[in-house]
């Protein structure tokens, strides 16, 4: 061979070895590093959300043995009777009139821990009782949290509301118990 053709011979095994080099050891490290960075930033997520919970246990366990005490860990009937009896007692103290006040099905959540409940209200009445009402609901002594709202006035003259909401509420899975007794400290 001759000089040039050693030289583009050796630019060719330059190039080849440089390709190879990159895709057998450049890439994959790059790759990994990447995927550490996100488990890195993932872990470090997860650190200020255990922070949270940490700061804010004594808070978390007070409320969780309040909504114990209140009846978390009733029967499904009791507990469906429970809601309707409170929303009706709550809507007539607040000047709310229900319409219909129906339930849903319950549905597994919180890797089956808890069973999640859903009832539709509607109703009407005046700004503040719907007010007086949606207050009443926030301070329950057992878990029931607004999933959605609709608030509409039916006319322009009229100053009463109509209301269409839907409520959940939660309560222990039966099979899911002797999980919890093993927890000492579960998270609603």
């Amino acid at each position: 061979m001759n000089r040039r053709e050693r030289i583009l011979a050796l630019i060719v095994a330059t190039l080849v070895g440089l390709f190879v080099l990159d895709q057998l050891v450049i890439q994959p490290v790059s790759t990994h590093l990447s995927d550490l960075s996100d488990r890195a930033e993932a872990m470090q997520d997860r650190l200020r959300q255990a922070r949270v919970l940490m700061d804010n246990r004594e808070l978390i366990k007070s409320r969780w043995q309040s909504y114990r005490a209140a009846g978390l860990e009733a029967a499904e009937s009791a507990q469906r009777l429970r809601v309707q009896r409170s929303l009706n007692q709550w809507a007539a103290e607040a000047g709310v009139e229900i319409d219909s006040l129906t339930t849903g099905r319950s549905a597994a959540i919180h890797q089956n821990r808890f069973f999640e409940t859903r009832f539709i209200l509607r109703g009407n009445g005046g700004l503040e009782a719907v007010v007086g009402f949606l207050h009443r609901l926030r301070r329950s002594p057992f878990p029931l949290r607004v999933v959605a709202m609709d608030v509409g006035s039916r006319s322009e003259s009229d100053e009463r509301l109509s209301v269409q909401m839907t409520v959940s509420t939660i309560r222990l899975n039966p099979e899911a118990e002797d999980d919890a007794a093993s927890d000492p400290e579960p998270t609603p």
